[in-house]
Parts: C-alpha cells; sequence; structure tokens
C-alpha cells in the first residue's frame, strides 16, 4: 500500500456515497466489538478475483458514515490474524489505521493471489466449500466446476497428449503423417 492511503480511501468513500452501496472493488463493514464473521468470505473472493478493499469502521446505513464505538486496533489485529490464519494461501496485506472524519477507521488493499495458488479458501470451510468470488456487492461461493478449473490452471493442460479411442487411420491427412515421418528419419536415421 502506498503512503497515498488515506487519499484513496477518502477517494473510494466518496464513490460508495454516490453509489449508496458496497462495490464489487469495496466491502465496508461497521465492525463494532468484533471482526465480522463474513470477513474471511470476503477476503477469499477479492484474493480470487481481481482484489479489493475491506474497510471496516463505517456504517453503510448511514451513508458510510464512521461507526459509534468502533476501536481500530483490535479490529486491525483481528483482521490481520483472519487474513494469516483463516485463509489458505494465507494473505498478507498492508493493513492500516485512517484517519477519517475525526474518527478512525481500517483499511486494507487485497490483492490477488496468483493463479497458481488459486483458489484462496477459508480453511475450516475446506476447498469446495470456502472459496468465494467477488460479484456485484457480493460475496458468492465458487460452485465445484469452478474450483477444479482454477485447480487445472496450476499445470500446462496435456489434452493432447490423451487418446482418441474413437479415432481411425482415415481421420489423418496423409501428407502430413507423411511428413512427420520424413522428418523423424531424418532427425533418426538409426531407430
Amino acid at each position: 500500500m502506498s503512503d497515498d492511503v488515506p487519499s484513496q480511501v477518502t477517494d473510494l468513500i466518496s464513490g460508495l456515497r454516490r453509489v449508496g452501496s458496497d462495490t464489487h472493488f469495496a466491502e465496508v463493514k461497521a465492525s463494532v466489538g468484533k471482526l465480522p464473521k463474513s470477513i474471511p468470505e470476503t477476503l477469499s473472493a477479492f484474493a480470487n478475483g481481481d482484489g479489493g478493499w475491506v474497510v471496516l469502521g463505517l456504517r453503510e446505513e448511514t451513508g458510510f458514515r464512521p461507526a459509534a464505538g468502533f476501536q481500530a486496533l483490535p479490529i486491525r489485529d483481528a483482521l490481520a490474524g483472519a487474513c494469516a490464519d483463516r485463509l489458505q494461501p494465507p494473505l498478507r496485506p498492508d493493513i492500516q489505521v485512517v484517519p477519517f472524519e475525526g474518527a478512525e477507521i481500517v483499511a486494507a488493499l487485497i490483492e490477488p493471489v496468483r493463479p497458481i495458488d488459486r483458489p484462496c479458501y477459508v480453511k475450516d470451510r475446506g476447498r469446495y466449500n470456502g472459496s468465494f468470488i467477488r460479484t456485484g456487492d457480493g460475496d458468492r461461493r465458487l460452485s465445484t466446476y469452478e474450483v477444479d478449473r482454477l485447480i487445472e490452471e496450476h499445470t500446462q493442460p496435456r489434452h493432447d497428449e490423451e487418446l482418441v479411442t474413437e479415432a481411425t487411420i482415415d481421420d489423418l491427412a496423409p501428407d502430413l503423417v507423411a511428413a512427420s515421418v520424413d522428418r523423424q528419419r531424418r532427425l533418426r536415421p538409426r531407430v
């Protein structure tokens, strides 16, 4: 996160106020007294998609105004703990306490994880029940199909090595077969 975080967060909140709700790239929670239970799902969703902001200490229902009774430092620590301990792979965002309209709020930009590390999931729910993606202003659980496709992306596909059992010799192009055989004879004359 850059040194310009307070102005980035102020600009973000101004945009949320214009829209009147959370967005695809921002989740705001009051978080008075404790970290919301849904935060690990949001972290997973941002990490599996395009990334996004988690902003704690504001009430959406009051026009994204500071939440009375919000304690920034314990919530910052709880958010850091959720990122590190509740997700696989763990996330390590820069989490900052930001002054805002006479109060303090907590802001963290969650970066997307590398494709090879996806899906990022809530550990205690497992890969297939704990993987989420951000759609609109909410988090949606990835289907088994979507999780399997993300896992497939970890390696180079090898579909071209699979046998096509219904294929016959007539399916081959004779000129391409002849060229391939000639090339192999030139490269490996002893075989």
